[in-house]
């Protein structure tokens, strides 16, 4: 899907600073998303105060499920920026 963003052997180094570029934009958006639930998680009255699973309210479960899911998102963005850069300098370093 985004194979545009892919590093590739034959890439001037022109080529590199405009796909790390457009890498770091799609990080940081996806990073202020995250930050937007994360917030978002923490604010508000409850949801369905009087609708109980056991002992814990589902609005608890609603909020821990969507502060994960963020702190999943932003690994995720933080993993998709560093480590193809990283391993293209890994790759260009050792065999050239």
């Amino acid at each position: 899907m985004l194979n545009i963003l892919k590093y590739k052997d034959s890439d001037t180094i022109l080529d590199i600073i405009l796909i790390t570029f457009a890498r770091v934009v799609l990080a940081v958006g996806l990073c202020l998303f995250s930050f937007y639930l994360a917030v978002a998680s923490t604010m508000g009255p409850t949801i369905a105060p009087e609708v109980w699973v056991g002992s814990m309210q589902l609005d608890m479960i609603i909020r821990i499920g969507v502060l994960i899911f963020s702190i999943c998102l932003t690994l995720f963005a933080t993993v998709w920026l560093i480590y193809p850069l990283l391993r293209y300098l890994y790759k260009k370093t050792t065999h050239h």
